[in-house]
């Protein structure tokens, strides 16, 4: 079999597992998510080891798969931020003011040591933590 139709028959029982995953999921009242990372752990190493099946020859192909896997992460991630918008945030933050922290980090020029607050956003400190860290030099 060509490393072209292997590519196609991995891609194609990668996509039919999650998807059955994900509509069996949703059978199940949850979220469909929950099958298609069930179906993911079962095609990967964890149980079934799909890409060292024996009829799949092609060595570079676990590698092009995990290749399209980071891929369609980044694609996610990139996804996620154009549905953000900063006014929905800060709104949502001046309403959760038990529970939203405000970290910042930065240097102290004297020793280099890194000194990290941890503050709520209502300008009320409600936990300062100053690690003085001793210099790597």
């Amino acid at each position: 079999m060509s490393n072209f139709l292997q590519f196609i028959l991995v891609i194609t029982i990668i996509i039919i597992c999650t998807k059955a995953g994900g509509y069996l999921s949703i059978k199940l009242k949850q979220p469909a998510v929950v099958g298609e990372l069930l179906a993911g752990i079962a095609l990967g190493p964890t149980l079934l080891d799909i890409m060292h099946w024996s009829i799949l020859t092609d060595h570079h192909l676990p590698e092009f798969v995990n290749h399209l896997g980071e891929f369609g992460v980044i694609l996610l991630m990139l996804l996620a931020g154009m549905h953000l918008h900063i006014d929905d945030l800060i709104e949502s933050s001046k309403n959760q003011k038990d529970s939203t922290f405000q970290i910042t980090n930065f240097y102290n020029s004297e020793n280099n040591a890194k000194i990290i607050r941890t503050a709520m956003i209502p300008k009320t400190p409600v936990l300062t933590i100053d690690s003085n860290l001793p210099s790597t030099q």
